[in-house]
């Protein structure tokens, strides 16, 4: 199931925090997209380079930061949690079931590969606002296992991140 949310505020102290989730042992957070690629940011995420990205401010000097009144005023973007169902976070959690969980991890794959691919930006062009196509995505995946809002109930969920920085990192 796909779930579009704000992103909650803290930034990586809210997501990365141990005691907020629990991460799946070898599934910490991680660097998806080719954007991503892109702008060399491969394997785990870091709490001071996702917190950049929730302002504007990505590698290669890419600054998307916008200031208003002396604040930057940045929307970073939204939460797309892809999460399994309550059976098989129980299968895959409760009863350690590897096979599951490799399968949710191909589901959430796959969903973010689609993702990706209708991806697009809006660019000004003459003072008019138009949509272009990207295919690429920078996004912060985070896996967790339980519910947030039921403290110990099993819940195999990825919290996703997509930044669309516009950068010649993309045609």
């Amino acid at each position: 199931m796909l779930t579009v949310s704000s992103t909650a505020g803290g930034g990586a102290s809210y997501y990365m925090a141990k005691d907020n989730y629990y991460f799946l042992g070898g599934m910490e957070a991680s660097w998806m997209g080719k954007a991503a690629e892109l702008l060399g940011l491969e394997g785990p995420v870091d709490a001071k380079t996702f917190d950049d990205a929730l302002a504007g401010f990505f590698p290669q000097g890419v600054d998307l930061s916008r200031m208003s009144g002396g604040q930057n005023v940045h929307r970073p973007g939204y939460d797309l949690t892809l999460s399994a169902p309550k059976s098989i976070s129980v299968l895959g959690v409760v009863l350690g079931d590897s096979r599951i969980l490799e399968a949710h991890q191909r589901a959430v794959g796959v969903a973010m590969g689609e993702i990706e691919r209708l991806a697009s930006t809006r660019v000004m062009v003459d003072g008019v606002s138009q949509t272009e196509m990207t295919g690429k995505l920078l996004a912060a995946a985070f896996h967790h296992d339980t519910s947030l809002r039921q403290p110990k109930h099993p819940i195999l969920h990825l919290h996703s991140f997509p930044f669309r920085p516009q950068c010649n990192c993309h045609p």
